[in-house]
């Protein structure tokens, strides 16, 4: 790839995750569950390998650009909706992590985690500020001081060459620069959106809402994919214990107070 194809090397870490090639060709076809349909597995594989999927100059739903033949800016459009393979990545995330957090010792067995529950928080009653979610059992043999640890699950785009590339160690170039892809994107969950004005409901900053779940003792963890499969440094921690890249710090004093995070660095602490 590097030699024939070097507009596509920068994806390799990506593209090589074993995360998404283990279900692809690994999983048994006995259980219907791990059954793909044929447009599926189609889709899938053609993505994994780097294939063309879309004719040239296939239009887009938002009329502003044309499709790329491997389908990258389907997941970086603004009209595009990621929202079908959002809610499915939550819930067999809820449905795989309850057996390991129960062998873990962090809830009891056949626990099932909380799929967008409501807090009915102060600073916002109907937010839903974690996809999935599970409370670890206070009597159990675990040491985790928290109350609650939720996820977040964002579907990024497709990352950028790195701007300068040193062929003696791009390997961990490239992989640091797919990381910093999925940082941009952890960081933006952190440092969560604010609300604007409705009829219905005032202006509510983002961090204020963060700063409540850290009040409450909640852990908010952000689970970033990119559309090759990798996944982001923090859910990487969460699984395999390892520690992950540091974020740069949010800003606690600006004039503008839409800028002021202060709840973002005691989150990510």
């Amino acid at each position: 790839m590097f030699e024939h194809n070097p507009e596509h090397f920068h994806l390799l870490p990506s593209i090589l995750s074993p995360t998404t090639s283990y279900p692809l060709i690994s999983m048994s076809r006995s259980p219907i569950k791990n059954r793909l349909t044929p447009l599926s597995f189609l889709l899938s594989i053609r993505r994994k390998l780097r294939l063309p999927i879309f004719p040239h100059n296939t239009p887009c739903i938002c009329g502003h650009k044309l499709h790329d033949e491997f389908g990258d800016h389907a997941f970086s459009c603004d009209r595009g909706n990621k929202k079908r393979a959002h809610n499915v990545i939550a819930h067999d995330f809820a449905l795989a992590l309850s057996p390991a957090l129960a062998q873990a010792g962090y809830i009891h067995p056949n626990t099932p985690l909380n799929i967008e529950p409501i807090f009915h928080l102060r600073s916002d009653p109907t937010a839903r500020p974690f996809d999935l979610s599970f409370s670890p059992d206070p009597t159990s043999s675990h040491v985790c001081p928290y109350t609650t640890i939720g996820a977040d699950i964002n579907i990024t785009g497709s990352p950028l060459p790195p701007k300068y590339v040193n062929t003696e160690d791009i390997l961990n170039i490239i992989t640091a620069n797919a990381d910093n892809n999925l940082q941009r994107h952890e960081r933006g969950k952190i440092g969560r959106m604010h609300k604007q004005p409705s009829n219905t409901s005032p202006f509510i900053h983002g961090d204020t809402v963060i700063g409540e779940l850290y009040q409450k003792n909640m852990v908010l963890i952000p689970f970033t994919i990119d559309p090759h499969g990798r996944f982001g440094p923090m859910l990487q921690a969460f699984l395999t214990t390892t520690n992950h890249p540091p974020q740069k710090p949010w800003r606690i004093t600006h004039p503008n107070t839409k800028y002021q995070r202060p709840n973002a660095n005691l989150m990510y602490s």
